[in-house]
């Protein structure tokens, strides 16, 4: 702000009330003092603000647009104040999440909803992309937060845990011959969460004969999933790739091939029929944490702070049937 309007409150108040004495009254300071400031003031510009030599005081034609600058700025400040209180109680602002496609489309909804019904003036923005997308929306500021199954980096993201899900085989009935019935898991064994309780973990090995249905090369669980296979030291024999979990998952109940899914995705897709066989695999590398994140050192809007406050980690679980 230019030096000019420091004292503007001053300025304002001897024009308001007509004259130096009125003024220093009802601002209770000596009036010598008050002249003292606005002559300052008066210098510095090198221009008078008031005709001393009527009464009541008038403005100069300097002193009118100053006046005028000095009321625009009050609006201006009192138009950021009401701005200021509408955003600090949800009246106003906005907030862009971004999440995968699984959690975006069946699992954040709910989530999303609620949100929007307590805080209908918060305009929302939801962005469905593979991780690294959304990393790099993160951190050039396109996205303020992120649901992800991709555990960020400590040391330039904030995160708040939420969930761990794990990765199973699924594989069709009708192509099971495995003879691991001691490994295998129903569809309402994972619902349960029997798959977390040290079941027996079965070897690729035994489905060396059974074609493989995977995610695309960008998709975060295909990487998984490779680096499953080269664990195990296992080649699957891959009749497709696909570029959506959903899709995916619908394909393998179709029977034609088996596939590596989260238990997320199998919760979410109500399929109480499906003629499926599921096995756990290694946690050591089929378990993977779901995190909201954000980047450090960027301002942490109120919006994003209730945001990150309703997905606590027993709200985000995925109910059960």
């Amino acid at each position: 702000m230019s030096s000019y309007f420091n004292k503007k409150d001053l300025i304002y108040t001897v024009y308001k009330e007509g004259s130096f004495s009125n003024a220093a009254k009802k601002m209770d300071m000596p009036q010598p003092s008050l002249s003292v400031m606005v002559k300052k003031i008066e210098d510095d510009l090198g221009q008078p603000l008031f005709d001393r030599t009527v009464k009541p005081l008038r403005l100069t034609a300097v002193g009118a647009e100053y006046i005028r600058v000095t009321e625009e700025m009050s609006r201006i400040e009192e138009d950021f104040e009401n701005y200021i209180d509408s955003l600090n109680n949800m009246q106003i602002g906005s907030l862009n999440i971004g999440s995968n496609q699984l959690l975006s489309a069946l699992v954040l909804p709910p989530h999303i909803a609620d949100f929007m019904t307590k805080y209908p003036k918060i305009h929302l923005s939801i962005t469905d992309a593979n991780s690294t997308t959304l990393i790099n929306g993160v951190m050039n500021g396109t996205i303020d937060v992120v649901i992800d199954n991709v555990t960020p980096d400590p040391e330039i993201f904030g995160m708040k845990y939420l969930h761990t899900e794990y990765l199973l085989l699924a594989v069709p009935s009708l192509l099971d011959h495995s003879g691991l019935t001691e490994c295998r898991l129903t569809r309402e064994d994972v619902l349960e969460g029997s798959h977390t309780e040290g079941v027996k973990p079965a070897p690729l090995s035994a489905f060396s004969d059974v074609p493989f249905l995977l995610m695309n090369k960008e998709n975060n669980t295909r990487e998984h999933t490779d680096e499953i296979f080269r664990r195990e030291g296992f080649k699957p024999q891959v009749l497709l790739e696909v570029d959506r979990l959903v899709n995916l998952y619908n394909y393998v109940r179709t029977g034609i091939a088996a596939s590596i899914v989260s238990d997320t995705l199998i919760r979410v897709m109500r399929d109480k029929d499906v003629d499926m066989h599921f096995y756990c695999l290694s946690p050591e590398y089929s378990r993977r944490d779901i995190f909201v994140s954000w980047r450090k050192g960027r301002y942490f809007s109120k919006a994003m702070q209730l945001f990150t406050d309703t997905l606590d980690s027993s709200a985000f679980l995925i109910r059960k049937e």
